[in-house]
């Protein structure tokens, strides 16, 4: 039992990191050409609507969030009934709740002008692209039940798959169409009928795979809607508290510097955001696991599979964010050229926050599932009122859009150690425990990774070459992660964990075969 998680975990988190793979090799490819066919304003404007259409996503109360918890506990208690019975009532309660959504930004799109502020020739493309993400947040919610039913079944590979196909399809339509309508309300359109094609998508894909699904709305208990909004609402405290993080940055940017200025941050924040992504899909994988053990009461294994992944999920997390640290002048100089250099600070002190989330990341997720949800809300509620009130004060200080960058560092650091002393000894976690096993292995290799990188990036000059130059900063951070992974395969793991990991990838190949 125990090797059949092992394998659902790896082959979960493989088909996660290479979904991740393919959307940043998509945004890398994208951004550049976007920004220049749509031009800096435009671009800026694009921006800030996704980031305003991000915080319509409330409207979902947390409720996505629960579907694997609830749905793979059930699975651990082998309650076939429950699971049907919440299967259903996710799908109508997401449903209402997109409805929900949709009439408030139809609401509230007569303000919208005034309330960002748009310059006036802008006005008519905010409106339409503003309603076009409305529909897409609100279409979301009954569509994405779909991945959380996947996931919940150990079957998050198909979606993994399917999302990954649907981000290469969209990077060749974005491609097309700006190429014949470089105008933002085309971008708009595009992203709202690639998103509504996946998630029809993996929809059937669900219905197909998983034997007894069924949405009927016969199956809707009332009692099911009080038992799941117990645990989303905290889910939403949560929700809220990241989108002060990700979303409501951009909007005091545009209200104290410009649209440009939102540019210029959007590129840094983008851009660590598929690289936190990329280091979140060993979280998201053992997510279901760590919910099926709490489930059936095995406090032991749980602790065993935190200590595991948080080891593992800080050495994946360090050559990948450190790396970009390093490479950050090189990356945006090569990829987006000079006038966009002010993303380089920002750039490098938001890596440094998705590094100390990264490596807490395990944590974080065994909180949650593990029945801890009301600390890690708290707490993380705490850190992001921390961080937008550090961001009103430095945005003001010379400092300015790199004081905001700075702000998310400053309080991310704080919220994961409190998450990591307030929450994790109520699961019999020992801070100083996961800190010496999860954290000092990755040290030493860290170290030889960046002596490496100094020496090859003195050897390898510059090129003119705008794609020679992208590609010799793919060349150092792939020798960053090579350099890293062997040194802590060496020194990191333990003969007896590496002896584990072996054997688990060959059962999980043997299978596959």
């Amino acid at each position: 039992m125990a090797r059949s998680r092992s394998i659902a975990i790896l082959k979960n988190a493989v088909t996660s990191y290479f979904r991740q793979g393919v959307q940043i090799l998509v945004f890398f490819l994208l951004t550049p050409y976007t920004a220049h066919r749509l031009g800096t304003e435009s671009f800026g404007l694009w921006s800030l609507l996704w980031a305003v259409s991000g915080l319509l996503g409330l409207a979902n109360l947390g409720v996505s969030n629960a579907v694997v918890k609830f749905l793979a506990e059930a699975r651990g208690r082998q309650d076939e009934t429950r699971v049907r019975e919440l299967t259903a009532t996710f799908f109508w309660l997401q449903f209402a709740l997109g409805g929900a959504a949709l009439a408030l930004a139809l609401a509230l799109l007569p303000l919208l002008n005034s309330l960002l502020a748009v310059p006036g020739h802008l006005r008519g493309d905010a409106i339409l692209v503003a309603l076009l993400l409305a529909f897409r947040v609100a279409s979301g919610m009954p569509l994405g039940l779909a991945a959380g039913l996947l996931a919940a079944h150990r079957r998050q590979h198909v979606a993994n798959l399917i999302r990954a196909v649907d981000t290469a399809l969209y990077g060749v339509a974005v491609w097309q169409v700006l190429s014949w309508q470089p105008d933002v309300r085309a971008l708009a359109a595009t992203n709202l009928a690639v998103h509504l094609v996946s998630g029809v998508t993996l929809a059937l894909c669900a219905r197909r795979l998983l034997p007894g699904l069924s949405f009927a709305p016969r199956l809707f208990r009332r009692a099911l809607v009080r038992e799941i909004a117990a645990f989303s609402m905290t889910s939403f405290l949560v929700q809220v508290s990241s989108l002060l993080y990700t979303r409501v940055d951009s909007l005091v940017i545009q209200r104290v510097l410009s649209l440009r200025s939102v540019a210029f941050y959007s590129v840094a924040m983008q851009t660590v955001s598929r690289g936190t992504q990329m280091c979140r899909q060993l979280a998201h994988a053992v997510t279901p696991i760590v919910a099926e053990l709490k489930g059936s009461g095995d406090e032991v294994r749980l602790r065993t599979v935190v200590r595991k992944g948080t080891k593992l999920s800080t050495a994946l997390a360090c050559p990948l964010l450190i790396g970009l640290i390093w490479l950050a002048p090189d990356l945006i100089h090569a990829w987006l050229g000079v006038e966009f250099m002010a993303a380089v600070v920002p750039l490098r002190l938001l890596a440094g926050a998705a590094l100390v989330d990264a490596c807490f990341g395990v944590v974080r997720t065994a909180l949650t599932m593990g029945g801890q949800q009301r600390i890690t809300c708290l707490i993380t509620v705490a850190g992001q009122v921390l961080n937008l009130g550090l961001t009103i004060a430095l945005v003001l200080t010379p400092l300015r859009l790199q004081g905001v960058a700075l702000a998310t560092l400053m309080a991310s650091t704080v919220t994961c150690f409190a998450m990591l002393w307030g929450g994790g000894r109520r699961l019999g976690l020992r801070p100083a425990d996961v800190c010496l096993r999860g954290f000092l292995p990755s040290l030493l290799p860290s170290g030889v990774m960046l002596g490496a990188l100094q020496v090859l990036g003195n050897w390898l000059a510059v090129p003119t070459n705008r794609w020679l130059a992208i590609a010799r900063v793919g060349l150092l951070e792939g020798v960053a992660l090579v350099v890293f992974g062997l040194v802590f395969l060496l020194l990191g793991l333990s003969a007896k964990e590496r002896s584990y990991f072996v054997k688990t990838i060959r059962s999980a190949l043997r299978r596959k075969g």
